[in-house]
């Protein structure tokens, strides 16, 4: 693959690639990237909600939200995803107004909504292989597979209404 090596077996498939640095720097025990430091704003929130918000001043919140959204579009694990994202979510709610463009973490939502669809569809795809592939890659893939109600379901995702001609002459 073009960002890791897949081993199939007849169990299970693995994924093994290098680690992205927004991932490592926020998963690195002791880490006091940004992004770090707000993952643990948002553990920290539901028992001490003052640490919670004194961490979200002492960091580049910017930055940290942006780690956050990178590293949930490397993670394969859906729980590990909506807790980045919350991270995120939580960070990108306590900077000033259009500081942040939240087209980046709705787009990211998207895209993870629309991997882990076709992860449940046993088609494992990465951020950087959707990307590379394409939406019509994957829509092309899923035809010949005859799973038009998931391409659709994709284009509904991704807001592509313009594919969906594509998908009916099929």
């Amino acid at each position: 693959e073009m960002d890791g090596v897949k081993i199939a077996t007849l169990q299970s498939i693995h994924f093994i690639s290098k680690v992205q640095d927004c991932t490592a720097n926020i998963f690195r025990i002791g880490s006091t990237e940004s992004g770090a430091i707000l993952l643990d704003s948002i553990e920290l929130l539901s028992n001490h909600a003052p640490r919670a918000i004194e961490n979200l001043k002492i960091i580049n919140l910017e930055k940290a939200v942006s780690q956050c959204i990178d590293a949930a579009s490397e993670e394969f694990d859906p729980q590990w995803q909506k807790k980045l994202l919350s991270a995120a979510s939580f960070g990108k709610d306590s900077l000033p107004y259009k500081l942040f463009d939240p087209r980046k973490f709705v787009e990211t939502c998207d895209l993870l909504r629309v991997l882990n669809v076709l992860k449940s569809l046993g088609i494992f795809v990465t951020a950087t292989q959707f990307k590379k592939l394409t939406l019509n890659g994957i829509i092309n893939r899923l035809l010949k597979a005859n799973n038009f109600y998931d391409c659709f379901q994709i284009c509904q995702f991704l807001n592509s209404q313009e594919k969906i001609p594509t998908i009916t002459a099929t």
